[in-house]
């Protein structure tokens, strides 16, 4: 950077790194077929990765409401990635579960972050990954989320 360019201001890099990084793992799952997949699905993917949930379960779990929850889950049921079976423990209760559609779809996007975390180490050097991943993390905890940071690494897909 010259000294006549200005850093880009944090709060835009992190948007345009984020798009970024959404855009490409999308293009990759529609090149794998999954161009149904939108980014809404990613964090009902990563609730279900352990078990089904009841949609109570799923909504507390995600900080949504049941009925932003339903909407989600409707149309995931709708695109074959995940299914309502009765609950064992509640016969009034349907536990939501993924089909293998659905966690053929979750493995495909696990893979594909992967990939595009290792090519950015090829580019920007592991170090610097590194440095960056640890100044995201201090970002999250100074924002008062670090509890929901540690609930997210105890459920990560990897």
């Amino acid at each position: 950077m010259s000294e006549a360019t200005s850093p880009a201001d944090l709060g835009i890099l992190l948007t345009l790194a984020l798009r970024s990084f959404v855009d490409r793992l999308h293009n990759g799952l529609d090149d794998a077929g999954f161009e149904d997949v939108r980014p809404a699905f990613g964090v009902v993917f990563r609730a279900l990765k352990d078990g089904p949930l009841t949609l109570t379960e799923l909504a507390g779990q995600l900080g949504v409401s049941k009925q932003a929850a339903a909407k989600v889950v409707s149309e995931m049921e709708a695109k074959s990635l995940l299914f309502r079976a009765p609950s064992g423990s509640d016969g009034r209760a349907k536990e939501l579960a993924l089909t293998d559609r659905g966690r053929r779809a979750m493995a495909t996007a696990v893979s594909i972050g992967g990939s595009i975390e290792a090519s950015l180490r090829t580019a920007a050097g592991p170090e610097t990954v590194s440095v960056m991943r640890h100044g995201l993390e201090v970002f999250v905890e100074q924002a008062g989320d670090s509890d929901d940071l540690a609930r997210r690494r105890s459920r990560a897909l990897w």
